[in-house]
């Protein structure tokens, strides 16, 4: 993602001309505004239109409550794996516990054998 954290490849406007781009040249890969058009230099190129691709409003309110709803996900996933964590790590110190008394009643009756 970040190479493409590019202002000049994500700006709306044309740093040639000051126009907002119109299309999008796939053999060049490049946009273009209205004048990069009337330049003659990609008319038998394969382009499109930005206008045909750009997502409606409804659309876009949909992608946005989508995000909220996975951020709330991603949110509450991350609250349990935490717990989880504390149920594992809680676990794993009571049995290294146990085994400590277990040792240690090993080591208490090999000295009682011993005397």
């Amino acid at each position: 993602m970040k190479e493409y954290n590019n202002i000049i490849l994500n700006n709306n406007v044309c740093n040639i001309h000051k126009e907002e781009y119109v299309s999008y040249c796939f053999e060049c890969n490049m946009h273009l505004c209205k004048e990069c058009l009337k330049t003659g230099d990609h008319s038998y190129h394969f382009k499109i239109n930005i206008i045909e691709i750009i997502p409606n409003n409804d659309v876009l309110t949909k992608i946005r409550n989508l995000i909220k709803i996975n951020k709330i996900k991603i949110k509450n996933l991350i609250t349990i794996k935490k717990e989880t964590e504390n149920k594992i790590n809680q676990i794993k110190n009571d049995n290294i516990n146990k085994i400590k008394d277990i040792k240690i009643k090993k080591k208490k009756r090999m000295k009682k054998i011993k005397i």
